[in-house]
């Protein structure tokens, strides 16, 4: 969209200092001839989209942005979309499960670290890849190798210790 801008702005003033320069002729016909051609150049410039919305409408889906997808694409964006977001709350939910189990285990307070977790997406199923046991300042005081083993037998994955 800002190339199309962009192109109808120098056409514009392209055919503008062209019209301005150019010699009057006999009664000014010439300056006319010459004002018409460059308005068509710029009505051209200003209607080329036109041609790609109306050939694609049929068979394409738009949206405001500009951008336009087929069918197959606007499903396999969505499931890529769906996937993203299906993970990204499964490896939420399963960081807050274990800070709960943590927490009841081993009397930690809920300030006192964080668990970040990693999946991995299949076809119909998620796998945890990864782990990770941020502890803060205040939850140094526990044995966080012991918290790391404990949150690696629940989750099936290697768990991480990261000191903040």
């Amino acid at each position: 969209m800002k190339n199309y801008i962009v192109t109808l702005i120098c056409v514009s003033l392209i055919c503008g200092f062209i019209g301005v320069l150019s010699p009057d002729g006999e009664r000014g016909g010439l300056k006319k001839h010459i004002n018409l051609v460059a308005s068509l150049c710029v009505l051209c410039v200003a209607l080329a989209p036109l041609g790609s919305i109306l050939t694609g409408i049929e068979n394409m889906n738009f949206n405001f942005g500009g951008e336009y997808f087929n069918e197959d694409e606007l499903e396999e964006k969505y499931d890529e979309i769906y996937k993203d977001n299906l993970g990204n709350y499964t490896a939420a939910s399963i960081a807050v499960g274990s800070e709960r189990l943590v927490c009841e285990r081993f009397g930690m307070n809920e300030e006192d670290f964080e668990i970040r977790v990693s999946v991995v997406c299949y076809e119909d199923s998620f796998e945890t890849e990864s782990a990770a046991l941020i502890i803060y300042p205040s939850g140094i005081a526990k044995e966080p190798r012991e918290i790391s083993e404990y949150i690696s037998s629940l989750l099936g994955c290697e768990c991480q210790i990261i000191y903040k």
